[in-house]
């Protein structure tokens, strides 16, 4: 099955939840990201070693801008971190 970036934001709009953190981390207390399974495997990016937790797995994600929506965040997130 060939992942399409339409098929990849159709899944994130179906599980998407919003949720308001009141701990502050490294972006702050908004951020959004995006957890990919087929029911055994998960989708996992590798952190390039110039970043924060450098050399370590994650699910792509990131601060959200202001003004823009968890969902909109986690799509833009995303693309950004895997050209899709």
């Amino acid at each position: 099955m060939k992942i399409t970036k339409d098929y990849l934001i159709s899944l994130i709009k179906e599980a998407l939840k919003e949720t308001e953190y009141t701990h502050k981390g490294h972006w702050g207390n908004k951020a959004s990201g995006v957890l990919l399974t087929t029911g055994e495997r998960i989708f996992l990016l590798l952190r390039s070693h110039e970043v924060t937790e450098g050399g370590t797995w994650g699910i792509p994600g990131g601060a959200i801008d202001s003004g823009e929506s968890a969902l909109n965040s986690a799509i833009r997130e995303l693309q950004e971190e895997t050209n899709i």
